[in-house]
């Protein structure tokens, strides 16, 4: 699951942890996801996008080599 949804997973947990460490409810809204985050150091949402799906790319290419090892 985390080689298909690893980005989007990943960066839900980090929130919910986040939110839940400092006392707040993990579904309280924030601007910390990484999307936010990329849209305003890049001021662009294609190359958000792209930066979002080289990394999940990167991250089932990374996860097929691990698996693929372990066979």
């Amino acid at each position: 699951m985390i080689m298909f949804g690893g980005i989007p997973v990943v960066d839900t947990l980090t929130a919910f942890t986040r939110r839940m460490l400092s006392g707040k409810s993990p579904f309280y809204p924030d601007k910390k996801h990484l999307h936010h985050i990329l849209i305003s150091l890049t001021g662009s949402n294609i190359l958000t996008v792209t930066i979002i799906l080289a990394l999940q790319v990167l991250m089932l290419f990374l996860g097929l080599q691990l698996y693929l090892r372990l066979l």
